[in-house]
């Protein structure tokens, strides 16, 4: 199953960066997140791994998160394995570019 959303955001795409990338921007726009927790020394580049909890209705569920592309202001993929996914990876892919003139589009 793919699915794809664009949304305009009016900014530039190296100050949207950090809200795709460092754990407590993140936790300000996807509530779902409860918590993120590194498991490798680095959560920069490809190759990071970090262990997310999510809200998943009542529980928390936790996934492990493994960074697959990493280009700074343009591109982040990361691949969600556990928690209800069982065997089956999740990708989620950000791709910033520069849109319209009003702004950036996610």
């Amino acid at each position: 199953m793919f699915n794809e959303t664009t949304i305009e955001i009016d900014c530039a795409p190296d100050d949207l960066w950090p809200f795709l990338v460092e754990p407590e921007q993140i936790m300000l726009w996807n509530t779902d997140i409860v918590s993120n927790e590194r498991l490798t020394g680095d959560m920069e580049g490809v190759g990071a791994t970090s262990r997310v909890g999510i809200k998943g209705g009542e529980k928390i569920v936790e996934y492990e998160c493994e960074v697959k592309a990493w280009e700074p202001g343009s591109c982040l993929e990361i691949e969600l394995r556990g928690g209800s996914l069982g065997k089956n990876p999740m990708g989620v892919a950000y791709r910033l570019r520069i849109g319209s003139p009003r702004g950036l589009q996610l």
